[in-house]
């Protein structure tokens, strides 16, 4: 094994992990384990984990979750407290390079589409029931925004009148557009 695999404080050896010189206690594999996640500065897949750990042999991924909690209690927590794996949610696990737990890559940000809700139209032409439109525009953006996946806003605080009258010249026939 090329003596180049290092992270953070540790160092993989051919047989063992040092921290800080330190020689640490983890079985042969999860060492196979720590040197295929260190061998590549991105997630690694469960399955190629599974054939890093026990080479030609079908185990369940239960063993795997089992190596990576005691990889993870032996390294033991980063400076900022995190943990040096990561679970990447359908893929597998990464290990993260930086001692004080910043990926050398820098994240990107989370960009959430926005949806903003159009005024309803009060095609009765009752005035007083010009609430109720507006009831309904205040709870279809309040129900929305319990989402974390998308942001949400009445489309008179997030666009300004002229690109609602633009949006809503360019919708299918069928669609009810007013703005207030």
């Amino acid at each position: 094994m090329p003596s180049e695999l290092k992270f953070g404080p540790f160092e993989l050896l051919e047989s063992e992990v040092r921290r800080d010189g330190r020689p640490l206690t983890v079985g042969h594999r999860a060492l196979a384990l720590l040197t295929a996640l260190a061998k590549v500065d991105a997630p690694v897949s469960k399955s190629a984990l599974m054939e890093a750990g026990w080479p030609g042999t079908i185990v369940e991924e239960g063993n795997l979750t089992v190596q990576i909690s005691a990889l993870r209690k032996a390294l033991g927590r980063r400076d900022d407290g995190q943990e040096w794996i990561v679970t990447v949610p359908r893929v597998g696990y990464r290990l993260i390079r930086g001692a004080t737990g910043q990926a050398d890559v820098p994240a990107a940000p989370i960009v959430l589409p926005i949806v903003a809700v159009l005024p309803f139209q009060n095609i009765g032409g009752d005035p007083e029931q010009k609430y109720f439109a507006d009831g309904m525009v205040e709870e279809i953006t309040m129900a929305l925004s319990r989402f974390k996946s998308l942001r949400s806003s009445r489309a008179t605080q997030a666009l300004s009148t002229e690109i609602v009258r633009s949006t809503c010249a360019l919708r299918p026939k069928n669609w009810v557009c007013a703005t207030s």
